[in-house]
């Protein structure tokens, strides 16, 4: 294979270089299927990005378990509106993304899940079925209290009352 710009070593594409190439793609190539939410839309790359060593140069190599995000989801891709940050920080700035405030927190349906140890689409059912957010919380609450009782009835026993 022939890789551009020295991104390929071993024969593979680096991850970085993945990264710029859909960047390209999806706001360039109006045959991509992402092209109506980025290039579709008036989101532009900058003119300096048009080269990977730049683009390589400014943001530097992806680092593990982060993304290309932009801060402003309706400005273009560069340098000023851009970072590496994780799949949550992205999803809080998304435009369809559920936001939860909990205590002092904002938490996306991920951060939920993980916090109340449930499947994100059961929280996103939730959603869909229209109860209130509080509502959402009140019953994941339940659902934790519950497990922990049943996982822990030695806990309970001495509150249960008994009839002879």
């Amino acid at each position: 294979m022939n890789f551009k710009h020295g991104a390929g070593y071993g024969g593979k594409k680096t991850k970085t270089y993945k990264i710029w190439k859909h960047m390209n793609d999806r706001c360039n190539n109006p045959n991509s299927t992402q092209y109506q939410w980025y290039g579709g839309r008036g989101i532009s790359i900058d003119q300096r990005w048009g080269s990977y060593n730049n683009f390589l140069d400014d943001m530097g190599e992806c680092p593990n378990n982060l993304t290309l995000d932009r801060i402003d989801t309706n400005g273009n891709y560069c340098l000023a509106n851009c970072r590496w940050a994780t799949r949550a920080e992205q999803a809080l700035g998304r435009n369809n993304t559920y936001k939860f405030n909990v205590g002092s927190k904002v938490l996306t349906v991920f951060q939920l899940a993980d916090k109340y140890n449930v499947h994100p689409e059961t929280i996103r059912s939730k959603c869909r079925k229209k109860l209130s957010h509080s509502q959402i919380i009140i019953e994941l609450e339940k659902l934790t209290l519950k497990r922990y009782w049943s996982n822990n009835p030695q806990r309970g026993a001495k509150y249960v009352q008994t009839t002879n």
